[in-house]
């Protein structure tokens, strides 16, 4: 178990970092043109 967790430990900081930062601005950037997207529909109609 200790050495598990550790193993776990260890790759987590490796990879988490870019995976999680790589996400955030995929979401943002999803939500910034869903927002932009519903807005020129609003100010097209």
């Amino acid at each position: 178990m200790a050495k598990s967790r550790k193993a776990v430990g260890r790759a987590e900081p490796k990879y988490n970092p870019m995976k999680s930062n790589v996400i955030q601005m995929g979401v943002v950037f999803i939500i910034i043109a869903a927002l932009v997207l519903v807005y020129a529909a609003g100010v097209m109609k």
